[in-house]
């Protein structure tokens, strides 16, 4: 279950709460990017939007950026307070402790509310990162931003009761969809939930019939980020290529 106690190895932002508003009232910088590309692995979705022109920043544990340690969970908000109003924050938290490949580890089910075992520290960090995400994402929408979370079907994460109030709070948009539509190399299902209507726009069914039209038709860009490129023109921001 989920304990209200704070974990001294980790950041979380829901016990500082009172530092943090203050922080985003008293912020003066530049509101300059256009995309924040959060947990964003390779960048792949930086660099596409920066080569069209647009201003990215982007966060992710393998350049050292962690949303559970204070340094980090500021750095992250840097990036979400510098995005224009109308901006985007794409993300997709990291998902390995919250999949049905991770079960016998996280234990997460509706008995226990989808918390999982919380006797072991990369659960509680799982979770805290969750946690933290969700302010992120409340500040952000609060700030006139667009944001899009991204997950694999299988994941736990969206009945994750901070993210469920979340989802209540703000209405968010389900849509299910498959990745392999968008040039991933798996067919990957995944569920996305934004506070972008014209996101159901995403939907996509996926077959083998289907998968052949598409590698016959040909992608001028490769993998999951025509999935974000076909958001960003959602937005009427003027993107348009051959996906």
């Amino acid at each position: 279950m989920a304990s209200s106690a704070q974990d001294p190895t980790l950041f979380d932002a829901r016990f500082h709460l009172e530092a943090v508003l203050s922080y985003v009232m008293a912020w003066a910088g530049q509101r300059n990017l256009h995309l924040f590309d959060m947990f964003s692995g390779e960048a792949q979705a930086t660099r596409t939007f920066t080569k069209y022109g647009f201003r990215a920043g982007h966060f992710d544990l393998a350049e050292g950026d962690d949303i559970t340690d204070r340094r980090g969970f500021f750095r992250c908000l840097d990036l979400l307070l510098s995005l224009v109003v109308g901006g985007l924050v794409l993300l997709g938290p990291p998902c390995s402790l919250w999949v049905y490949m991770s079960s016998s580890v996280h234990r997460r089910s509706a008995r226990n509310k989808f918390v999982g075992d919380t006797s072991k520290y990369v659960v509680r960090s799982a979770n805290c990162v969750v946690r933290n995400t969700v302010l992120l994402l409340a500040i952000g929408h609060w700030r006139g931003l667009w944001f899009l979370l991204e997950q694999p079907g299988s994941s736990k994460m969206e009945k994750y009761p901070f993210l469920q109030l979340l989802v209540e709070e703000l209405c968010l948009t389900r849509v299910y969809t498959w990745m392999r539509a968008y040039g991933h190399p798996l067919p990957k299902p995944s569920y996305l939930l934004s506070n972008l209507n014209s996101s159901t726009s995403l939907k996509r069914v996926w077959s083998k019939q289907r998968d052949l039209l598409r590698k016959a038709r040909g992608s001028k860009i490769s993998g999951p980020v025509c999935l974000f490129i076909c958001l960003w023109g959602a937005l009427g921001l003027g993107i348009n290529l051959r996906l």
